[in-house]
């Protein structure tokens, strides 16, 4: 799996979003301070108070980009300076055709280096053991699963999902989701013996860093909190509240004295403050009226060309109503609890990708924004597996039309992969293929640079991927089989 997600990492060029929070990174070990001041020309997405420039996300994504700078600032500094500043040109003519109003400062190939080390180093190993994951998930509430069922499930997140797009592309959103799947996941397995206090501390530091990674995320992460202490004896829950809150307290203070010292105070967040006023609206409730969905709202989040669920991943949309079916028909106690958890998750999360301000959501530009429902898509992959084992083996027109919405959800993550951003119908895919093959984010740039422009390219690595695919299908049917 990794040697397949390391050959599609993409989304490291003039990313703003994941720009923001390596600067963020970069000021704290390099300067010393919050302020990204000398770097804030490699993002747009930025806050500013009292002259100086913040990132305009939540902290976590910076936080966990600092080790990992700290780490491999060493290396960088062995890299020629004449060519760090070549490259970084190079990479400011290129963004300010896109961005006319951005400015040309350093760190730009730096943030960059750290980009790619952050998702070979954060987001796939991430996504790799939400994978591992699914199919004892989906045999524990789906218990009736056949081994097809698991292994079609466990296929489907990492590869036809938005596991596979955000694995390869590390973007906050993302790691705040696979944060809070993997505590699920750890809840769902505790068995009559207790975690111990050190576990329930580390699976509270995982969310209160998936909360501060993603302001939404607070949500997600107290459903998850609530399932936790759920799973836990009556006697222990409050020795296992105790130890949640010890080991989210860590990031959360952090986050707290980070918004203090940059925002001046403690409660608000980096929207509050960004330099592009519509951003100011997302998140503010204060002004309840505009984050309302309405029906410009819905049409983007539902059908948009750019941002529809029910093109990007229609799996959501059918998990919402199996979960709804599970926690009506099922009596069991914890499998009534875990189709609460999944409902609430993906209700709320279909809620707030309803409600961002037009000029700014998910549909305001082809920027792959159905990445804001990648809190729901675990949940629904397990729901899609329930469906599989309630139909049986005997309605092949059901399970066809499984496959079928399989296949339809995987289409655009692979669109995605294949040629990153942007990601819409318009775009010529037919010309992209003919031109490219099926390549990678990576063989696009090089193509777009007239570097690498034959198609043999992308069809010599696709067939390593396919080679690749294969070995690891059979490592998977034989994972299932064992979890059987």
């Amino acid at each position: 799996m990794f040697a397949i997600y390391a050959y599609f990492v993409g989304g490291y060029i003039n990313n703003p979003m994941t720009n923001a929070s390596a600067d963020l990174a970069i000021a704290m070990v390099d300067d010393h301070s919050l302020q990204i001041d000398p770097y804030a020309g490699n993002t747009s997405d930025v806050a500013g108070r009292g002259g100086h420039i913040y990132s305009g996300f939540g902290p976590g994504l910076g936080f966990i980009f600092a080790p990992l700078y700290a780490a491999l600032k060493p290396a960088f500094a062995l890299l020629p300076a004449d060519s760090l500043r070549r490259m970084d040109k190079r990479l400011y003519d290129g963004a300010v055709v896109l961005s006319p109003q951005i400015r040309d400062t350093g760190g730009r190939t730096i943030a960059v280096l750290l980009v790619i080390a952050g998702t070979l180093a954060v987001a796939i190993p991430l996504v790799i053991a939400c994978s591992l994951c699914m199919p004892g998930m989906c045999r524990r509430y789906a218990p009736r699963l056949d081994d097809p069922g698991a292994l079609a499930a466990l296929t489907l997140f990492a590869f036809g999902s938005l596991g596979l797009a955000f694995a390869t592309n590390f973007v906050h959103t993302s790691v705040a989701a696979w944060l809070i799947w993997i505590v699920v996941c750890s809840a769902a397995s505790m068995g009559e013996r207790p975690l111990s206090i050190a576990r329930l501390a580390a699976l509270g530091f995982a969310l209160g860093l998936a909360a501060i990674t993603d302001y939404p995320a607070v949500l997600f992460s107290a459903y998850a909190g609530a399932f936790v202490l759920w799973k836990c004896a009556r006697t222990d829950r409050l020795k296992a509240t105790g130890a949640l809150t010890l080991g989210a307290s860590i990031p959360l203070g952090s986050s707290l004295l980070y918004h203090f010292f940059a925002f001046g105070h403690a409660l608000t967040n980096a929207y509050r403050f960004r330099l592009r006023a519509t951003d100011q609206h997302v998140f503010d409730v204060s002004d309840i009226g505009s984050s309302l969905p309405n029906l410009a709202k819905l049409y983007i989040a539902f059908i948009g060309p750019v941002s529809g669920i029910v093109w990007y991943q229609p799996v959501v949309l059918l998990g919402v109503v199996v979960a709804a079916r599970w926690l009506l028909k099922t009596r069991e106690p914890e499998r009534r609890a875990f189709w609460a958890l999944a409902l609430a998750t993906m209700l709320t999360n279909l809620g707030i990708y309803c409600t961002y301000p037009v000029s700014t959501g998910p549909g305001c530009l082809p920027e792959f924004g159905i990445r804001y429902m990648a809190y729901s898509v675990p949940f629904a992959v397990v729901a899609l597996a329930a469906l599989w084992s309630e139909v049986g083996e005997n309605a092949r027109r059901a399970r066809t039309a499984l496959v079928a919405l399989m296949i339809l959800n995987t289409v655009p993550v692979w669109v995605f992969v294949f040629y990153g951003l942007p990601v819409y119908p318009e775009r010529g895919y037919a010309s992209l293929f003919a031109r490219i093959g099926p390549g990678s984010y990576t063989l696009t740039k090089l193509h777009q640079g007239n570097i690498l422009t034959s198609p043999l390219w992308g069809w010599a690595g696709f067939a390593a991927v396919v080679a690749l695919f294969t070995m690891w299908r059979r490592a998977a049917q034989a994972f299932v089989s064992r979890g059987a």
